[in-house]
């Protein structure tokens, strides 16, 4: 997931939670910081400390506390090690403002209801799908953004072919199919 999205629903979320400090808002928040930074270890520790200092500087009313963690934490969302990779800067360049994950090979035959910008649709066709740890991490961010149906994928102009700083897909441009790690859910799709 880019910067600007991430500073983005970040901001949405904290201006939420300045207006209305409630539990459900700060269970908002605390779901897209896990969305994230979702692997165990320092790094992870480290960044819902952060979280905690910049909810605690809410509760408090401590705005120079308040600044310096909400600065923190988006420096930490953006360069979690769960969500970067070095990739090929002409291609990064191009990425842009869009979501840039790893792809399987190929496509993937699917047939079932899929939610979109415009609602949830049926779907019969082949998709193009992420690999299993790319697509629990889009799809656990899609479900806490604020900006709805703005995220996207970006597409080669020249070879009409998702953008990927290391994996492109194998065929041309299909839909995105990002689906519920759990099963449980209508997986997301991008047209």
């Amino acid at each position: 997931i880019d910067f600007e999205n991430i500073q983005n629903d970040l901001a949405n979320m904290l201006n939420t939670l300045l207006v209305a400090n409630t539990a459900p808002n700060r269970a908002t928040l605390t779901r897209m910081v896990n969305s994230l930074v979702p692997s165990a270890g320092a790094y992870r520790t480290a960044t819902l400390n952060h979280l905690n200092n910049l909810i605690a500087a809410i509760n408090i009313g401590n705005t120079a506390l308040y600044h310096a963690e909400s600065r923190a934490l988006l420096s930490r969302l953006n360069s979690s090690p769960d969500n970067v990779r070095i990739g090929n800067s002409a291609i990064n360049s191009s990425i842009g403002q869009n979501i840039d994950a790893e792809f399987n090979a190929g496509t993937t035959p699917y047939n079932g209801n899929v939610r979109t910008a415009a609602g949830t649709i049926a779907h019969n066709g082949p998709v193009l799908t992420l690999t299993p740890a790319h697509n629990r991490i889009v799809y656990e961010y899609l479900s806490q953004t604020t900006q709805g149906g703005l995220l996207t994928f970006v597409i080669n102009p020249v070879t009409n072919r998702q953008l990927s700083s290391t994996q492109p897909p194998t065929v041309a441009n299909r839909p995105v199919l990002i689906t519920d790690p759990a099963g449980a859910a209508t997986p997301f799709l991008f047209q």
